[in-house]
């Protein structure tokens, strides 16, 4: 997806080093801490945030979505072979390892769904509760370890439809500019479905309808809607393709994983996209969902 103003590591290459993207070009300083504020002689230029905010807060405006059917099924290249597979054939199987995630009789498939208003709820990404310090990446109920190959945890604001949000990025494309991301946060009851399958759908709505997509005309293609369990506790996967029309852009789209695992009344919330056709990225996704906990 786009990336949003932010430290990314620097385009240049330099190791340890971190340069501020605006959502137009990229600052002459760098810095070795991408947790520290923007450069002034940019912040004029950042996309403005709500006043009860954090950084880099982007206002989601629910609007139509289209999403269109697709035949087409994508899978992994060269998986582990004990590793479930996110993305895979209409044959493929994920196997029962024992791990704390399980993919459980996965069932590829594609829908045709006509255009229509997404109801998202309306949450508050930035609004974060205290979690331990511990080399995992938390948000909400759930967490995986951190991955020294992506940018250091952060906010991501243009989840606005949940809580407690943080992810880690990494720069995947720098023009046009592009991330992939591992995001977790916390769907609150109210304003979701009860189960987990229908949560999951609408979160993989609400996110082809967020800003991360929505000016690139996306189209979504599912390829795989099955329980999923984290530590114990039932849940749902969706794995998608999200098509969009951009400009230069080496690839296709993004595929997507999003979990959705109960939380007391509420629920916690994985999302995860990574370039279509990026194999090295791919097993990334993977290993994370493998990597999630609860707790």
């Amino acid at each position: 997806m786009t990336g949003m103003p932010g430290w990314y590591p620097d385009p240049g290459g330099e190791p340890d080093s971190y340069r501020y993207w605006d959502g137009v070009s990229w600052s002459a300083e760098a810095t070795g801490d991408p947790h520290r504020a923007p450069p002034e002689t940019m912040t004029q230029g950042a996309v403005p945030s709500r006043p009860h905010a954090a950084r880099w807060l982007v206002l989601i405006t629910v609007v139509a979505v289209l999403v269109a059917a697709g035949s087409l099924a994508v899978r992994f290249r060269d998986p582990p072979s004990d590793q479930p597979v996110l993305f895979p054939s209409p044959t493929a199987g994920a196997p029962e390892d024992g791990s704390s995630v399980q993919s459980r009789s996965p069932q590829s498939s594609t829908s045709t769904l006509s255009p229509r208003a997404i109801g998202c709820p309306v949450g508050a990404p930035d609004a974060r509760a205290p979690h331990p310090t511990d080399g995992r990446v938390r948000g909400g109920n759930l967490s995986f370890p951190r991955l020294s190959a992506f940018v250091p945890e952060h906010p991501e604001n243009r989840l606005t439809f949940a809580y407690d949000v943080t992810q880690q990025t990494r720069t995947v494309s720098l023009d046009p500019p592009w991330i992939a991301q591992l995001a977790l946060g916390r769907l609150l009851a109210d304003g979701y479905p009860r189960t987990a399958q229908h949560t999951a759908e609408l979160v993989t709505e609400c996110v082809v309808a967020s800003d991360l997509y929505r000016s690139h005309r996306p189209q979504r293609r599912d390829l795989d809607s099955s329980p999923i369990t984290v530590s114990g506790v039932d849940g749902w996967l969706i794995t998608a393709d999200v098509l969009v029309d951009v400009p230069d852009l080496a690839f296709e789209g993004d595929h997507v994983a999003v979990v959705v695992v109960p939380d007391g009344a509420d629920w916690g919330v994985f999302f995860g996209a990574v370039p279509i056709g990026d194999p090295a990225l791919a097993k990334s996704l993977t290993r994370t969902v493998l990597g999630l906990r609860v707790g």
